[in-house]
């Protein structure tokens, strides 16, 4: 980053000439995050409120950008790592976030549940263990009382307080569990979002050909952790008047996880009325949709 040339910039940022202002804009946009701080420190130091608002303007700019890019990153790569994808989503509120103070926590309830963990617990063992550790010693608990606010897909502010929605509970629980090296993977079920415990050992002798997959249980997160079976998904499909489909009953990919997360969230901004953020979160929405085909599912 050329300082001076940026310093030189941000100077004619308040020039009458809406032509100059535009070109301005343009490079100081395009020179990415590390021009911020010179742009605050100028907002910090001007009276100038034509200049402060343009300022704003610029830096809301350069994080929906950055934004964008490092979601459109992620998806190209391929990334199973739904805490970074889920970081994402969280700096179009808080751009600053930092990624690692989220994964400390996340290293935090692992180390927890694995001191808890021997050689000899069977799946089933393991995700009672897990629960334990996740819903009761770290208190996650979906936020039924506000089941609609944005914060509630909000990562840094799940792992802070505890509660968020059900496809954020499904995020934090799910990586713990594969951290723990439990095979559990999300079921992009309507209305609902549920895990799934893979055992095709376990599976095959429990239920023989009665199941054309390889799972063994389900659990919802949501319900801290409740084990259940592909009965109840037939139920829950059926009384909510659904038509069940294969999707509903195996595993899908981390980009439509956090396609899920970013849905949720936005219509919790559709019911805030907060149309300005549906919008952003709209348009990654979209970005996250253009790249769904770059994820396999076939566990």
């Amino acid at each position: 980053m050329d300082k001076k040339k940026i310093l030189a910039g941000i100077r004619l940022l308040d020039d009458p000439d809406e032509n100059i202002y535009k070109a301005v804009k343009k490079s100081l946009t395009e020179s990415g995050r590390d021009v911020i701080p010179l742009l605050e420190k100028t907002w910090e130091d001007s009276f100038n409120e034509k200049l402060q608002k343009r300022i704003e303007e610029i830096i809301k700019q350069i994080n929906s950008v950055s934004i964008k890019n490092d979601l459109e990153a992620w998806l190209v790569s391929g990334s199973n790592d739904l805490i970074k994808g889920a970081w994402i989503i969280a700096r179009t509120n808080y751009p600053d976030l930092d990624l690692e103070v989220i994964e400390n926590k996340i290293r935090k309830i692992r180390s927890d549940a694995w001191l808890e963990f021997n050689e000899n617990l069977t799946g089933l063992e393991k995700t009672r263990v897990l629960n334990h550790v996740f819903f009761k010693i770290h208190s996650f608990t979906p936020n039924t009382n506000n089941y609609y606010a944005p914060q509630n897909s909000m990562i840094n502010l799940a792992v802070e307080t505890g509660k968020c929605n059900p496809v954020m509970l499904g995020i934090l629980y799910m990586t713990v569990a594969q951290s723990l090296d439990m095979p559990i993977y999300s079921i992009n079920l309507p209305r609902n979002f549920i895990l799934a415990y893979l055992d095709p050992v376990s599976s095959a002798l429990a239920f023989g050909d009665e199941q054309d997959n390889h799972i063994l249980f389900y659990i919802n997160p949501f319900n801290r952790g409740s084990v259940f079976g592909r009965r109840e998904i037939e139920q829950f499909l059926a009384h909510n008047k659904t038509e069940s489909r294969p999707e509903f009953y195996t595993p899908g990919s981390s980009a439509e996880v956090l396609l899920r997360l970013c849905e949720s969230l936005n219509e919790s901004y559709e019911k805030s009325g907060y149309a300005d953020k549906s919008e952003e979160i709209s348009e990654l929405i979209a970005i996250i949709k253009d790249h769904l085909d770059l994820f396999a599912t076939d566990l």
